[in-house]
């Protein structure tokens, strides 16, 4: 696995390559895997190990099983997105009110002072 990401993802080919490693050395499976986890320190990295050793545990096709996890975490992604363009709306209302307002206080009030000012 870690050669053919090592082109597309260098890093990761990397620490795929380390565990691979550590379970040559004669380090168990499990805890090379989640000891690369650790190193990644991120919540996808738990998550894929995590996958990856149940797949092995109760002898499920791995293949079924990470695509599985990648429709998963496809829709995570997409959830996530949807939770930041429903924010942006309220976002821009208040920057727009914020640079609108003088103008537009200019352009009701304005006339109001020149005659205001033009009358005395």
């Amino acid at each position: 696995m870690a050669d053919e990401l090592s082109i597309a993802a260098p890093d990761i080919s990397a620490e795929f390559r380390l565990a691979q490693k550590e379970i040559y050395t004669g380090r168990d499976r499990e805890k090379a895997y989640h000891t690369m986890a650790e190193r990644l320190a991120i919540e996808e990295a738990h998550a894929f190990v995590n996958v990856v050793l149940q797949s092995f545990r109760f002898g499920t096709n791995l293949s079924q099983a990470l695509l599985a996890y990648s429709g998963e975490m496809r829709q995570r992604r997409e959830i996530l997105a949807q939770e930041k363009a429903n924010k942006l709306p309220v976002y821009m209302s208040a920057v727009m009110a914020g640079l609108m307002m003088p103008a537009f206080l200019i352009v009701t009030i304005g006339p109001v002072v020149l005659r205001y000012i033009q009358s005395y």
